[in-house]
């Protein structure tokens, strides 16, 4: 487990967890517990459908379902937005312009500092190269 470790504290063993946690032994317990009941749970569920279950059939349609129709919806709010960038940028919308400027120059920075750290990395080879040839 990264970003673990074990620690003694107050004479206990304990684990050191990120963000500042502390986990005690039935910390841990439970936590095992839980990861446990949830493999239990996902394989219950995987043998019902393996064996053709009409009802877990079902339940995983409605389900799947029912995330399309919010991808769906999300799509179309999101090209209603596009749609309305669209027209204001057909129509000169200055400040629209003024952002759409804005995210580029900051695109274009962010490629000039990855293209300059490449090529700093080439010219350190060729530096490496050429001082090992001599």
């Amino acid at each position: 487990m990264a970003d673990f470790e074990i620690a003694t504290l107050n004479g206990e063993k304990v684990v050191l967890a990120p963000g500042d946690r502390i986990l005690r032994q039935d910390d841990l317990q439970a936590l095992a517990d839980k990861q446990q009941a949830d493999i239990d749970a996902v394989a219950a569920a995987k043998a019902q459908l393996n064996a053709g279950d009409a009802e877990a059939v079902a339940d995983l349609v409605l389900q799947t379902a029912d995330r399309l129709q919010n991808r769906v919806q999300a799509t179309r709010e999101r090209a209603d937005a596009l749609e309305v960038e669209r027209g204001k940028l057909a129509g000169g919308d200055q400040p629209t312009i003024d952002n759409l400027v804005g995210k580029a120059v900051e695109s274009m920075s962010r490629r000039i500092t990855r293209l300059t750290a490449a090529k700093d990395r080439v010219a350190d080879l060729l530096n490496q190269l050429a001082t090992a040839a001599e």
